[in-house]
């Protein structure tokens, strides 16, 4: 879902498309959805410990919001989370500017 319907252009629409119908395109996909009830034993076992590391989150207002962030900091002690008002699920797509200017201060 997006909040700016203009960050996502028909020529991109095409390229998604044309990469997507790719043989074999959708199955890391797939997998992902498959593996949840597996993913969420692991995490049962790996979040009894919480992670020390930095852990740079953003979600985009009207996607998934705050969820990333107070998801992560049930696992981790150093969470920054960034909720990008006026924005989707496509942060790249929506605000490439404003992601690269948080990834490469987060990174310093």
């Amino acid at each position: 879902m997006t909040y700016n319907q203009t960050a996502i252009t028909p020529e991109d629409r095409e390229e998604y498309i044309k990469q997507y119908s790719k043989p074999g395109a959708m199955r890391a996909g797939f997998e992902y959805y498959r593996a949840v009830f597996e993913d969420a034993k692991q995490n049962k076992e790996y979040g009894k410990g919480k992670l020390d590391m930095p852990i740079l989150t953003i979600g985009g207002e009207a996607a998934l919001g705050n969820l990333t962030t107070t998801s992560f900091q049930k696992v981790a002690n150093n969470v920054t989370g960034i909720t990008l008002p006026n924005t989707g699920h496509f942060i790249p797509e929506e605000r490439p500017n404003f992601l690269i200017k948080q990834i490469l201060n987060f990174f310093k």
